[in-house]
């Protein structure tokens, strides 16, 4: 036999299950964007695919470094500072790139790129 909509939403496990999920699939959602825009944008930014993936790398690196350190600093977190932190770093991901947007028209290459490093050291720890 079914349960009532309204019997789920009462209970307190169930409505934690759901504020989880949702939070999950907006930034899992972003990141799936931010995934696909990620590569084509650079790409046309730094003039071709060789500089493109040298700058993505660039990301692994700082999240290999990351998998080695973060264990340790945050070894008592609770899911909850867990999902503050991802979302924190998301949004810088995407304020750093947004930055590059905007000295993209002064016409001097490398700010982009230390902006680039800098977003790409972001998502290397966020992801």
């Amino acid at each position: 036999m079914r349960k009532p909509i309204s019997t789920l939403l009462a209970d307190p496990v169930w409505s934690k299950v759901m504020v989880l999920t949702s939070i999950l699939f907006f930034i899992l959602l972003a990141d799936a964007i931010l995934s696909d825009f990620v590569p084509v944008y650079m790409q046309n930014v730094l003039g071709g695919s060789l500089m493109m993936g040298l700058v993505m790398s660039f990301s692994s690196l700082v999240g290999l470094g990351a998998d080695f350190i973060f264990p340790q600093i945050l070894s008592g977190t609770t899911v909850r500072k867990l999902i503050v932190l991802a979302t924190v770093t998301g949004i810088l991901f995407s304020g750093v790139l947004f930055m590059t947007t905007l000295v993209a028209h002064g016409g001097q290459w490398w700010p982009i790129l230390l902006l680039l490093l800098v977003a790409m050291a972001t998502w290397g720890i966020y992801y």
